[in-house]
């Protein structure tokens, strides 16, 4: 049975590395070589997932119900020679929901953070 954390926006933050892996998987489903690539673009460079790392976040977004495989999408990469076909993985209902409730979340944080002490903007 797998654990599904509540996307409510009073939930804990997203960890980083979750969310960039999640908005990778906003366009449809990728394998995990493609999903390393999109981290690192859309991070500006500042977060690169090594392979174990990459699977062990995969396998968490699994088990929390977040993403899922997309049986559709095994794939016969010609880049990749061969093992098994590579996986691709795609966001689950639930994780559009976490999504959704991360942007809530950021957008009051970014408002705490432009508002003055005072409370005035």
């Amino acid at each position: 049975m797998r654990r599904q954390r509540d996307p409510h926006p009073a939930t804990p933050a997203v960890k980083p590395v979750d969310l960039y892996v999640l908005l990778a998987l906003r366009g449809g489903a990728r394998h995990g070589y493609g999903l390393v690539r999109d981290v690192e673009e859309q991070s500006g460079g500042r977060l690169r997932l090594a392979p174990a790392s990459l699977y062990n976040v995969l396998q968490r977004l699994l088990d929390w119900g977040w993403i899922e495989e997309d049986a559709d999408e095994e794939s016969e990469d010609p880049s990749f020679s061969g093992g098994p076909p590579r996986r691709a993985y795609l966001l689950s209902e639930l994780g559009h929901s976490v999504l959704d409730a991360e942007r809530v979340r950021l957008r009051e944080v970014l408002g705490l953070l432009d508002s003055r002490p005072d409370g005035t903007r």
